[in-house]
């Protein structure tokens, strides 16, 4: 999507669509900006998603993954929508201040939003655990 964005917008105008460049170019401009702040986000989050569950691990042992997947989920979480909201939604024309309030009303919820669904899905990560050790719901006590 990132490079047919920047593609589309650098190819000339259909002459029966040349009034409509202008939002034409702004909206797959945007696009562009977007995707590129989404594979950042993701690439940089994951990442970090991986090397503090380990670190953790490391330190807890095998005990307590309810904690260990989720303190790396919200810590990776804030990673991946501060990088993406910045990147996709920061006005370079704007001044610090007024950027930052904007993004942080962003932020704040959607990463709470994040939080919510780290929670919620735990038990499932349970199920996850023993099904790949191939072992049932059943029968596991």
């Amino acid at each position: 999507m990132f490079i047919f964005s920047l593609g589309a917008t650098a190819l000339p105008p259909s002459i029966r669509f040349i009034k409509s460049e202008s939002a034409y170019d702004l909206i797959f401009k945007q696009s562009a900006r977007i995707s590129f702040a989404s594979l950042v986000a993701f690439g940089i989050a994951d990442l970090m998603d991986v090397l503090i569950f380990v670190k953790l691990r490391n330190t807890l042992g095998k005990k307590a993954l309810w904690l260990r997947n989720n303190i790396s989920n919200f810590v990776s979480q804030f990673l991946d929508t501060f990088i993406f909201m910045t990147f996709a939604f920061y006005e370079v024309g704007l001044p610090l201040n007024l950027n930052m309030s904007f993004l942080l009303s962003l932020i704040i919820p959607y990463w709470g939003l994040k939080c919510g669904m780290s929670i919620i899905e735990t038990p499932l990560v349970y199920v996850g655990v023993r099904w790949l050790r191939g072992n049932t719901i059943a029968s596991v006590k």
